[in-house]
């Protein structure tokens, strides 16, 4: 799993008081967004957010934390 940016970047950008956000890609091509926000959560807090085209389609992303 490759995380971004990478150490040094976000070594670069990291001040305090400053938001650096880290991010990876993941195919799910088997499971649902559901599912997979299930499978990769670990402690009493996350959240699942996921992209719509036109409020009533679902679109490509699917965002966890």
């Amino acid at each position: 799993m490759e995380f971004k940016p990478s150490l040094e970047s976000f070594l670069d950008s990291a001040e305090p008081g400053v938001r650096v956000p880290v991010w990876c890609e993941l195919l799910f091509d088997s499971d649902t967004a559901v599912t997979a926000y299930h499978k990769l959560r670990d402690g009493p807090f996350g959240f699942l957010l996921e992209s719509v085209v036109g409020g009533e389609q679902w679109a490509r992303y699917s965002f966890l934390g």
